[in-house]
């Protein structure tokens, strides 16, 4: 991909950089794709042999190509940097479990130290029952009917409390609404 040289790419701090992701919408879809490797502050390569493989040329559906109006040519493509995140429980030492952050395909950094306990329930919107608080889907609804994650993270210190001699526990709990997952119509 080569962008214009009025537009900053490559700052230090923001710049694109090999394990970006990139989205690019148009009309006739969208497509993720992996930076490999930068050419120059101009051109971003998305090498074939990605460490995520999303940059497939003869996949049967969702690659760049599939966004071509003819071989070669794309109607006007927008491009944005998508930061996929995974957070998961490290509990390689058993005495310390960490609350670990993965950004794109990059290094797991530790977020928390000590966590006892990481949960995740759900709400639905289904039409009829409306389920909340489920670890997942009942039999019958499915993920895209998701509305609402429920988020529960328990820490402990490392040291028991000098007084008591036990753990002061520490909860820390959210929700995150979401929306756009589905459409249900109740017009019928």
């Amino acid at each position: 991909m080569t962008v214009n040289g009025a537009m900053s790419i490559t700052d230090e701090e923001n710049g694109i950089a090999a394990g970006d992701l990139i989205l690019f919408s148009n009309p006739l879809g969208h497509a993720m794709q992996h930076v490999t490797s930068m050419v120059d502050a101009r051109t971003v390569v998305f090498g074939a042999s990605d460490s995520m493989n999303l940059n497939q040329r003869v996949a049967p559906a969702g690659t760049i190509l599939h966004l071509q109006d003819t071989p070669g040519t794309y109607p006007t493509t927008t491009a944005r940097r998508i930061w996929m995140i995974t957070y998961f429980v490290d509990n390689t030492d058993a005495t310390s479990p960490k609350l670990m952050r993965i950004i794109n395909n990059g290094a797991a950094r530790p977020v928390a130290l000590d966590v006892e306990d990481l949960q995740f329930t759900f709400d639905l919107v289904d039409g009829y029952n409306n389920p909340s608080g489920v670890a997942e889907p009942p039999i019958g609804n499915s993920p895209a009917q998701i509305r609402k994650v429920n988020l529960s993270l328990t820490t402990r210190p490392r040291e028991r409390e000098q007084r008591t001699g036990r753990y002061q526990y520490q909860t820390l709990t959210t929700q995150v609404a979401l929306r756009s997952l589905s459409f249900i119509d109740r017009y019928q």
